[in-house]
């Protein structure tokens, strides 16, 4: 049997090495130890040595006996085949779901990010909480914001309903925390935009992320960004489209007024189902105060 040249390697780079892999990968890194990167001295194959007996040493893992080898080169082809195409995809009425928090630059601006780090957290964990309770999915976060769907895991006609519902629910769970948690320790109100639409868009596994989430996409997406981005403009903390208000079983007593949203070639009619954004000190000044 000829001999293999093992090369040891530190985690930090066994990781830089998996990271990109993903689905391929990853599994191995969970359930099993990576702990060597080699190559075959008769062929340039990279292959991971996979090894349930370990001894560590400072900053290294050393192998003490070969279990199995797996080649790495179909690994990565089997991921790179998985992202390539499509492995499912349908065109499916969906409720579409933006929320932000407002006016988080200026905070971050005024403290730390490990201040701020906690804030955040306790955020999106009422987005969270929200949005899973009316069994809606979250599609994507970004910075200090999130996108969720409705009507992944029930029937269209309770989407809308239950999107609104986690709506308001996050805006209960806010003024809640504001008043027992944010204002208290950090002297600091928080405030979120929302917009709700549905529309017909595309969701399956489309091969343009990195991980398991599946990709919707469509015209109505971007109306329902338009709407959580007009919330300042309007000085109202959740905007629903009319033709997402029509498909309430109970929709709530609401202005409607006619907006023309960026990227949308015709005015859109909404309503207004939040509350108007109060007044609050800058984040300099309400530190300031706390100091």
């Amino acid at each position: 049997m000829e001999k293999r040249a093992f090369l040891p390697v530190k985690m930090g780079k066994i990781i830089d090495a998996i990271t990109p892999l993903n689905a391929a990968i990853d599994p191995l890194c969970t359930r099993r130890n990576i702990v060597y990167l080699s190559r075959m001295k008769d062929d340039q194959t990279p292959i991971i040595l996979l090894n349930s007996s370990l001894n560590q040493r400072p900053g290294m893992l050393q192998a003490t006996k070969e279990k199995s080898i797996r080649p790495l080169r179909p690994l990565l082809q089997n991921d790179f085949a998985r992202q390539a195409g499509p492995s499912w995809m349908q065109e499916k009425n969906l409720a579409l779901f933006f929320v932000d928090i407002r006016d988080f630059t200026p905070l971050l601006a005024a403290r730390s990010a490990m201040e701020v780090l906690p804030l955040l957290q306790r955020m999106f964990a009422i987005f969270r909480q929200a949005i899973h309770a009316h069994l809606g999915q979250i599609i994507e976060t970004a910075g200090d914001g999130l996108y969720a769907v409705f009507g992944l895991e029930e029937d269209f006609e309770q989407a809308p309903s239950s999107a609104l519902a986690a709506g308001l629910d996050i805006l209960a769970g806010v003024n809640q925390a504001n008043d027992t948690y944010f204002g208290p320790r950090y002297q600091h109100h928080f405030e979120v935009g929302m917009g709700l639409h549905v529309g017909k868009v595309i969701v399956g596994q489309l091969g343009l992320g990195v991980n398991n989430q599946p990709t919707v996409m469509g015209y109505p997406v971007n109306i329902a960004s338009r709407l959580q981005e007009a919330t300042k403009q309007i000085n109202n903390s959740f905007l629903i489209s009319a033709e997402t208000f029509r498909l309430l079983f109970n929709p709530p007593l609401a202005a409607g007024e006619w907006l023309t949203l960026k990227g949308v070639s015709r005015p859109l009619k909404v309503y207004l189902v939040g509350h108007p954004y109060r007044p609050v000190p800058s984040p300099q000044a309400a530190w300031l105060m706390a100091g």
